[in-house]
């Protein structure tokens, strides 16, 4: 009932703002410049231009149009896509769960009906509202889908980041002056060379677990074939004990 009316919140805000700032540039927000304030409630949608937020030890660059809430002084994404940085240990909220950092660069975007949490410089931690929890090691990323109806997340197994189409969003951010761009650019790229190991190693470990659910499960089978066999046997040699004692 929560998500529903939160997504409701979404268009009824989103339309609103579309309609505000059909012709501008610069974003709009509920209450008025509320994004500005250092702490207060504030529903704001980034114009065409990227927009710069900071929330409690993190500080974040909203793409065009992407939607963020804040109730006190922590931000919520919502929709669209934004690149968190922080130094310490910080959090940012979203609406299928929780990104957890101990420090460093991870973005998060909303990808159709899933979100992409991407671990850009340290790990990350993803907590999923369903109660599970994903970590995403530096250089890969990770989608988190819908809830389905028996109240589970699905989610995917973290993989590479695109290195083409990170780079890409990025730059649109203009963060940073060109010639230092490419600078760190070069640098993540020479950070994330072993991330290919990585990612192999979460396969092996996935596929590991699967393989044990399955023999698991074969024996779990085996041993209800078993029960079950033990009683037929046992019924039968009931029912012949007592046509004899007849």
């Amino acid at each position: 009932m929560k998500f529903a009316r939160l997504l409701i919140f979404i268009l009824a805000f989103q339309v609103n703002l579309r309609v505000k700032a059909v012709s501008d540039a610069t974003p709009v927000g509920d209450p008025e410049n509320c994004w500005t304030q250092a702490e207060g409630r504030c529903d704001v949608q980034a114009g065409r231009r990227p927009l710069r937020l900071k929330s409690a030890g993190l500080e974040l660059w909203a793409e065009g149009e992407s939607l963020l809430s804040r109730d006190s002084t922590q931000w919520r994404f919502l929709k669209g896509s934004v690149r968190a940085s922080g130094e310490k240990t910080s959090e940012l909220s979203f609406p299928q769960g929780k990104l957890l950092s101990q420090g460093g660069e991870f973005w998060i975007l909303e990808d159709g009906p899933r979100f992409v949490a991407r671990a850009v410089r340290g790990s990350l931690r993803v907590e999923v509202r369903d109660g599970r929890e994903l970590n995403v090691p530096e250089g890969l990323e990770v989608w988190i889908g819908p809830m389905s109806t028996s109240g589970q997340i699905a989610h995917g197994v973290p993989t590479l980041i695109p290195l083409e189409d990170h780079l890409k969003r990025w730059s649109r951010l203009g963060d940073l002056p060109r010639e230092k761009f490419v600078q760190e650019a070069k640098e993540l790229k020479e950070r994330w060379k072993g991330r290919e190991q990585s990612s192999s190693d979460l396969y092996q470990r996935v596929a590991d677990r699967h393989l044990a659910s399955i023999a698991e499960e074969k024996e779990k089978k085996a041993e209800r074939e078993r029960r079950q066999k033990a009683e037929r046997d046992r019924f039968r040699r009931l029912l012949y004990e007592r046509a004899f004692e007849r």
